[in-house]
């Protein structure tokens, strides 16, 4: 925003010094508007050089100073300032795709009053009400489609980032969002040495629904899945989908007793869901902990991934926790 208002900044105060050249005024007038052009520029390189160092309200302040400089050409060239009054569109429309609704509108209110009172003060005549209310008018206009426009393409914008990381069937976290939370968790374990653990589980009998109700009902089991997990898990420790009947947890702070506590606490709430269910739906789970389990990130994530397929070898619905040995223990029921 900074960057863009200072960028407008410059090539008005350009512009106007080319447009006073080639039209120019009394003497007077032209020394009074060259100084205020010459502090206008002054103030734009103080600006440049020290944005980072200034209070946020600086570049809507530098926005009124601009308006305000505006209104001084428009009064005066008088008569002859219709054409400087695109100037203040510039701003407006500035102030509208960046700023919220209430503070680009009071900017555009800072425009009209100033306007008016430099036509006022300029003396055009009875076509000063006129020129006046269409500038003002188109302003509102051009203004309003531009906050609008952005307002759409934010939510958009919110809406695509949403899915980029976001299961479609159930509203889970999807594999991005695991490997993304999964590899900023584990370098933040990693640098305040706290355990870390990682639970994998995979659905037991899920193809059975597919293959006999169809994956409508499937995708049913799914969201449902997905409602127990929600209200299962912890809010720091969101549920993901990673494909398939595949889900991932990614437990902070946690060591392997507390994360085997969490599983079964999963794998329990999940085989109640489903108890009564023409085709019962469990879970297996797989467990690691760093460091204990595993020295690295990709150690981590083969320890607990051979939990489960040793959960799934010693009969399904069960937790397995790894060792050391990347040999699985099953969890104490």
């Amino acid at each position: 925003m900074a960057r863009s208002l200072l960028g407008l900044w410059a090539i008005g105060a350009t512009v106007f010094l080319v447009a006073l050249v080639a039209d120019p005024l009394s003497k007077a007038q032209t020394e009074l508007l060259v100084l205020l052009d010459g502090v206008g520029l002054i103030a734009l390189v103080i600006v440049a050089l020290e944005r980072s160092h200034l209070p946020a309200w600086t570049a809507e302040a530098c926005a009124y100073l601009c308006q305000l400089m505006v209104s001084c050409v428009v009064w005066a060239y008088g008569a002859d300032s219709a054409r400087f009054a695109l100037f203040y569109l510039w701003f407006a429309v500035h102030a509208f795709y960046f700023l919220p609704w209430r503070r680009a509108t009071r900017q555009l209110v800072v425009v009209a009053v100033s306007y008016a009172v430099a036509l006022a003060a300029a003396g055009v005549g009875s076509e000063a009400a006129v020129q006046w209310a269409l500038t003002v008018a188109t302003l509102g206009v051009i203004c309003t489609m531009v906050a609008v426009l952005r307002r759409r393409v934010d939510a958009l914008v919110a809406r695509l980032a949403a899915t980029a990381v976001t299961d479609a069937v159930t509203g889970l976290g999807n594999r991005r969002n695991f490997d993304d939370l999964l590899e900023r968790e584990f370098e933040r374990a990693r640098r305040s040495n706290q355990p870390l653990t990682l639970v994998l589980g995979d659905l037991d009998g899920f193809k059975a629904v597919n293959d006999s109700a169809g994956h409508r009902a499937g995708d049913d089991v799914l969201r449902r899945l997905a409602a127990v997990l929600q209200e299962t898990c912890r809010r720091p420790e969101p549920p993901t989908r990673l494909g398939g009947d595949e889900f991932g947890f990614v437990l902070t702070a946690t060591d392997e007793f507390d994360g085997r506590r969490f599983a079964e606490r999963l794998r329990i709430a999940i085989g109640q869901e489903f108890a009564n269910d023409p085709y019962p739906v469990t879970i297996s789970l797989g467990l690691a902990t760093y460091p204990h389990h595993a020295p690295g990130l990709a150690d981590l994530v083969r320890a607990a991934d051979d939990a489960v397929y040793a959960a799934k070898d010693a009969g399904r619905n069960r937790t397995m926790v790894a060792t050391t040995t990347r040999k699985p223990v099953p969890a104490r029921r």
